[in-house]
C-alpha cells in the first residue's frame, strides 16, 4: 500500500483531504491478507475494496518470522477517525480469492525459513501432519518469482 499511495502522491501535499487519486473508487488486490501497518493505511486512505488470497493464519503457518495478528476486518472495523469526514465508508474486504494458487506461492516462498526451529514449534503444536500435507499439496521445485543464483 505504501508504494501504491507513493505511486499517486497527493497533488496539493495533504494527503487527509486531497490524496490525488480517489481511493474510494479503487481496487487493491493482494495475495496474502494485509498486514496491520498495510490495514491502517488502507483505512487512512480510504481505500474502497481490498481482496486478497491467503489469510494471516495460513501465511504464520509457512515459516516465515512472526507476524502481528491483528486481522484486517478487526482493524477496519476498529477505524475511528476522530474529527474527519474521512472514512467516509469502510473498504469491502473479499479474502479468499484464488486462495489455494497464493497458499502455494506462500508456502514454497517461504521454505527457506523452515528450519529445525520451525519443525520443532510445529512438532511441539501437533501440527507435524499439517506440514507434512503442505508439503505434499504445494511441490516446491522452485521458489516462485526467485532468480535462481
Amino acid at each position: 500500500m505504501g508504494c501504491c499511495t507513493d505511486l499517486n502522491p497527493s497533488p496539493t501535499g495533504n494527503d487527509l483531504s486531497n490524496p490525488g487519486l480517489d481511493w474510494t473508487r479503487q481496487t487493491l488486490y493482494t495475495t496474502g491478507q494485509p498486514c496491520p501497518a498495510c490495514s491502517a493505511h488502507i483505512v487512512y486512505r480510504n481505500v474502497g475494496r481490498v481482496v486478497w488470497g491467503s489469510s494471516m493464519e495460513y501465511m504464520i503457518t509457512t515459516g516465515r518470522q512472526a507476524q502481528l495478528t491483528l486481522d484486517i476486518e478487526d482493524m477496519v472495523n476498529s477505524a475511528v477517525m476522530v474529527g474527519s469526514d474521512t472514512p467516509k465508508k469502510l473498504p469491502i474486504l473479499e479474502g479468499g480469492v484464488l486462495k489455494d494458487e497464493c497458499d502455494h506461492v506462500f508456502w514454497c516462498a517461504f521454505k527457506e525459513f523452515r528450519d529445525t526451529a520451525y519443525y520443532e514449534a510445529m512438532k511441539a503444536a501437533g501440527k507435524e501432519d499439517y506440514v507434512i500435507m503442505q508439503d505434499q499439496r504445494f511441490p516446491c521445485a522452485t521458489i516462485p518469482f526467485r532468480r535462481q543464483q
